[in-house]
């Protein structure tokens, strides 16, 4: 708003029956301040319009009782530019706080504020709010300010949208990745019956192995697969939820790799065994260069405005009563795209020959440690 036009126009004076209702209007000793006084009305608005902008003069009791005749603060509101301002009379200061920010008299924490029908219908049609009186000009400066901070925030975000989609689509056999060879967790599922359960059902392999002598959650070996598991009867288990695991995905984007770190665990329905439900989510992205310089974003809440993937680095995540350095998360690599990789990108890391003799590694250190000491 420019400010030298606003100082062109003329604010709403006040006007002699405003000040007879002030001179009527004999303080009180208030409600919650102990000796302090409080008034019916300890705020006066007065409003017009002029040059398309809204004006509010604010006066305060103390002072019209006192006779002053000019405002304390002058509201300048230009709704084609969503804005406002307000001018500070005593200090000659402008100030961008909202009206419920401004600094106030104690005695205004239980008083009123008093606006002419006429005036609080001239703010109702210019604002296009319910009522004009002073409840609604807060309500109106709030929707301002948020639209302003919302404008804000997304120029910021829309950079970082525009990484996202550069961002591949995961591969199709995924889930089931994370199923054979990220959960560690697995069970045998057998029925109870008289003599002992002779086969049950792994969730690793997906089908019915012979079983011999099993007993709830003793552990043993799949005689098909030779994954470790832990035995559980139909009838004693209810829902499991595994242990959650950190996963790798290495992939290619327009301007070098992407890391992927995630989290997965396997959740099976008390009954529904042979369904087992691969809940995962993502945590981290970091983007490399070819000169493998890192942009690390991660998915949290920003602002309080929703989740979403914020450039940077969370650098602690609560698990229980620890927190954890993100950096120190170990997990297995998807391996499918690592080949390609291997002969541009990644050629000359000897990373895929270090997750070769190291199924379990925390990647991006490595590329820390590699890009710092390159022989």
């Amino acid at each position: 708003m420019k400010k030298k036009e606003l100082m062109t126009l003329n604010p709403p004076e006040f006007t002699p029956y405003l000040k007879q209702i002030a001179q009527q209007d004999q303080p009180v000793p208030s409600d919650h301040w102990g000796t302090d006084k409080k008034y019916k009305y300890g705020r006066y608005l007065r409003a017009k319009e002029e040059k398309g902008y809204l004006i509010i003069s604010v006066f305060l009791a103390q002072f019209v009782r006192a006779g002053a005749k000019y405002p304390v603060y002058v509201v300048y509101i230009d709704k084609r530019a969503d804005d406002f301002i307000t001018f500070e009379t005593d200090t000659g200061k402008w100030r961008k706080s909202m009206l419920r920010h401004l600094d106030w008299p104690r005695y205004m924490y239980d008083s009123g504020t008093y606006i002419s029908r006429r005036d609080e219908k001239l703010v109702c049609r210019y604002l296009g709010t319910k009522t004009g009186d002073y409840e609604d000009l807060g309500y109106y400066q709030e929707g301002i300010r948020k639209r302003q901070l919302a404008a804000r925030y997304k120029k910021i975000t829309d950079v970082w949208d525009e990484t996202m989609k550069q961002v591949p689509k995961l591969p199709k056999d995924w889930e089931r990745w994370l199923l054979k060879k990220v959960i560690s967790e697995h069970y045998i599922f057998y029925k109870y019956k008289k003599g002992g359960a002779t086969e049950g059902y792994c969730t690793h392999c997906s089908r019915m192995v012979p079983i011999h002598d099993p007993r709830y959650n003793k552990k043993g070996i799949c005689s098909k697969c030779g994954q470790e598991i832990q035995f559980k009867s139909i009838d004693k288990s209810g829902t499991i939820w595994t242990e959650s695991k950190a996963a790798y995905l290495i992939q290619r984007y327009r301007k070098g790799i992407v890391l992927r770190l995630f989290e997965a665990r396997m959740i099976l329905g008390k009954g529904d065994f042979q369904n087992p439900e691969i809940w995962f989510y993502e945590t981290k992205r970091i983007f490399y260069d070819d000169q493998f310089q890192e942009e690390p974003y991660y998915y949290g809440d920003f602002k309080n405005r929703g989740a979403r993937w914020i450039s940077g680095d969370n650098y602690f995540r609560r698990v229980g009563l620890f927190d954890y350095y993100p950096l120190l998360l170990h997990g297995k690599v998807y391996p499918r795209t690592l080949y390609v990789l291997g002969r541009r990108e990644l050629k000359k890391t000897g990373l895929i020959q270090w997750i070769q003799k190291n199924p379990v590694l925390n990647p991006r250190k490595y590329l820390k440690a590699w890009e710092k000491f390159r022989y």
